[in-house]
């Protein structure tokens, strides 16, 4: 269970006497105040009690604010956490903390973000895909590889959680749309394992993971990221497709969700002024980002059936409608790849020959080498 005590807290750790409060909203994994002290404004964030209890949890959330930081140093708009009493993450009677000064900043509604920011975003992951930041990174940190599927054992069930929806006395308002959706999601689940286990990154980045509306706040038409706790090395693929779709969904929280694609256009258009795409990583990467959605799915409908408490079920709830919106959104999308390569190859027609003459140029070499090795082992003179 929490044991957040914002008073206590702000008054050990020097942050001043507390004068209000309050929770904000969104989030599942843990829970953000807005906190004002009469020595200023803060962003406190309490640990879920999972992440509190667990050591290399809260190593990796370290690691993760040191990515913010080194992204921030390259000239990135980032925000990461404060250094309290020399530490990213403080302990209070059990409950661990995090802090981060307020910045005042807009955050904009899915409905309020325009092509324009989406152009803006793009360019900007592409910049963050191009530092070097592994050799910039504490080597007393363990940066996470980003893991794309769930967990084996979940595709098994689906079934046992639908029968436990149905038998409950109160069945929530989204379980006809649950019902709907029961083969799309177990093709899914299986088209997106099949993925997950033939994947692999040829291009690795250390990034955000996580580019979406709520993870960015707004200060002179500039995006500053916020939220790094999901970063970590991750393929540069995935992650500008994923970001893109989430920057480009149209009322993810309704059924009638969509993809905006003047939207994802401009946001692959910013990030090619930049840096390439792999094409041919996209139809895979996709299905990954079904598998990835799925585990989300699941872990929601887990913690709307054995809910903390109150506010954990009511979040829970809203996350399971979310994402069975965004799971009907994108198996469409599915349709769109093809004018989306096309897309791409016209954005950056003299990168992709460059990089296919690159390609030539190496089977050469390689099958230059291979008929050398092959001639001298049969003893014929070059």
């Amino acid at each position: 269970m929490y044991n957040v005590q914002l008073e206590k807290f702000c008054r050990e750790f020097e942050l001043g006497e507390l004068i209000s409060s309050f929770l904000f909203p969104k989030g599942m994994s843990n829970r953000t105040y807005y906190v004002e002290t009469n020595v200023g404004k803060f962003v406190i964030k309490a640990l879920s009690p999972h992440c509190s209890g667990n050591e290399s949890k809260r190593n990796s959330l370290e690691a993760s604010e040191s990515i913010a930081k080194i992204i921030e140093d390259n000239g990135i708009p980032a925000i990461s956490a404060k250094e309290i009493q020399g530490r990213l993450l403080n302990e209070l009677e059990g409950q661990w903390y995090m802090v981060f000064d307020f910045f005042d900043g807009n955050m904009y509604l899915h409905q309020e973000i325009t092509i324009e920011n989406c152009r803006q975003v793009g360019k900007t992951l592409a910049q963050m895909h191009t530092i070097d930041s592994y050799k910039q990174l504490d080597r007393r940190y363990r940066i996470r590889n980003y893991n794309y599927g769930p967990k084996k054992s979940e595709s098994k069930n689906w079934k046992k959680i639908h029968k436990k929806l149905e038998n409950r006395e109160r069945k929530p308002t989204w379980l006809p749309n649950f019902n709907e959706q029961m083969d799309d999601i177990n093709a899914m689940h299986r088209i997106g394992a099949e993925a997950f286990e033939k994947f692999i990154q040829w291009d690795k980045v250390i990034a955000h993971g996580d580019i979406f509306n709520q993870n960015l706040l707004w200060k002179n038409d500039q995006p500053y990221i916020i939220d790094w706790e999901k970063s970590g090395t991750i393929d540069a693929t995935y992650d500008v497709l994923h970001s893109a779709l989430r920057m480009a969904t149209e009322k993810p929280d309704k059924l009638e969700s969509s993809i905006n694609k003047e939207k994802l256009y401009a946001f692959f258009e910013g990030y090619l002024t930049i840096r390439e795409i792999n094409i041919n990583q996209l139809e895979r990467v996709l299905h990954i980002i079904w598998h990835r959605r799925l585990h989300f799915l699941y872990v929601a409908l887990h913690k709307y059936m054995k809910p903390y408490d109150k506010v954990e079920k009511k979040r829970s709830s809203k996350k399971v409608a979310n994402i069975l919106s965004l799971i009907k959104c994108y198996k469409a999308f599915e349709c769109e790849l093809d004018d989306l390569k096309a897309f791409i190859i016209n954005q950056q027609p003299n990168r992709h020959k460059m990089r296919n003459k690159m390609r030539r140029n190496i089977r050469y070499i390689q099958n230059y080498v291979k008929f050398t090795i092959e001639s001298k082992k049969r003893g014929e003179s070059l």
